[in-house]
């Protein structure tokens, strides 16, 4: 049988991903110290494969429609995952074709500026007679709505393996064939809707940038738990701007199985019973009930003992679909989760 695991949302800081420091693979919270690696590219199969190991622990970044769903488990850990983000990330940022937009006919942005180069080829200290090559260069700049640069944006030219990446504040340079006279780009950066456009490279214009549109997203600290990856989210009654992204801290213990929930599913405002599985630290607890979205619906402060076997709980009148039900320890953080179905 296929195991899996989901991305489900239960607690947030309040730190902007707008306000981060670009990095390779994603960008620096000077906050937490702490990396956050963009997932907003990789397909389920890759993300099931990234976090098949129970003990990975990362922040990162999601798209909304990652989260909530079943991403099945590869029987055989995928080689290349170990070094992904080392070899494969700007690749898989332009493989998603579900953020993508198409410009259609004539680009909507100006043309790009052409240049003529002539590259000397050097061999062993001398220069290699009559070894040159005529090509275009597109120079332009990567920039966000309101004309901000987009550092490290990726540019990838469709159907061929020209690419480039932008410096840190948009500007690249992209070179091609001087044949060439339409070609297809893919423009893409974290935190941003991916783009195609066409290019007209006989255009006598020239273009200042290429606009990309913010694409909302949610980050969290990432570790798998009972086969559920579990990234916190709570309600709070600070006022957020809504674009901002948040960081979503929750300690998550690696090891699976904690409890069992039965009956599953469960009439909407009845009881169910909590089996504990494994010995849990004595202590304050915080059952939650959050929809796959993250909305909580339900919450009670409990007191596991020691020795606590089975627990009843009163449910209220909750709508109809798929819960996750959580247990967080109230000193140390500590969070366990299962999926619950109320009919």
């Amino acid at each position: 049988m296929t195991k899996h695991i989901q991305l489900i949302i239960p607690e947030p800081c309040h730190e902007s991903w707008d306000k981060m420091t670009p990095v390779e693979q994603g960008k620096f919270c000077a906050s937490c110290q702490k990396k956050v690696i963009d997932f907003t590219g990789m397909s389920d199969e890759k993300l099931a494969a990234f976090f098949r190991k129970p003990d990975i622990s990362v922040c990162g970044r999601f798209r909304e429609d990652q989260l909530g769903i079943d991403l099945a488990m590869p029987k055989k850990r995928i080689p290349w995952v170990k070094y992904f983000f080392q070899i494969a990330l700007p690749a898989v940022l332009f493989s998603y074709k579900g953020y993508s937009q198409y410009t259609k006919g004539k680009a909507m942005v100006k043309p790009v500026a052409l240049l003529t180069e002539q590259q000397q080829v050097k061999l062993m200290g001398m220069n290699a007679s009559s070894t040159t090559s005529q090509s275009q260069v597109l120079t332009s700049r990567v920039v966000d709505t309101e004309g901000n640069g987009i550092g490290y944006a990726s540019i990838w030219r469709e159907n061929s393996s020209q690419g480039t990446a932008a410096d840190s504040a948009g500007y690249f340079r992209l070179t091609v064939n001087e044949k060439d006279s339409l070609i297809l780009l893919k423009i893409s950066g974290i935190g941003y809707k991916t783009r195609n456009i066409y290019v007209d490279l006989k255009d006598e214009y020239n273009t200042p940038f290429i606009q990309l549109e913010k694409d909302d997203m949610i980050m969290g600290e990432v570790a798998v738990t009972a086969g559920i990856v579990v990234v916190a989210k709570k309600r709070t009654s600070v006022t957020m701007p809504k674009k901002n992204s948040m960081i979503i801290p929750a300690i998550m213990d690696s090891a699976s199985g904690h409890f069992k929930i039965f009956p599953n599913p469960v009439a909407s405002g009845s009881s169910l019973n909590i089996e504990l599985t494994s010995k849990l630290k004595e202590g304050y607890y915080y059952l939650t009930v959050n929809s796959l979205d993250g909305k909580r619906v339900f919450q009670k402060e409990i007191w596991i003992d020691a020795e606590a076997k089975v627990m009843n709980i009163e449910l209220p009148f909750i709508t109809v679909g798929n819960y996750i039900v959580s247990l967080k320890n109230k000193k140390n953080g500590k969070v366990f989760g299962e999926k619950l179905v109320i009919r």
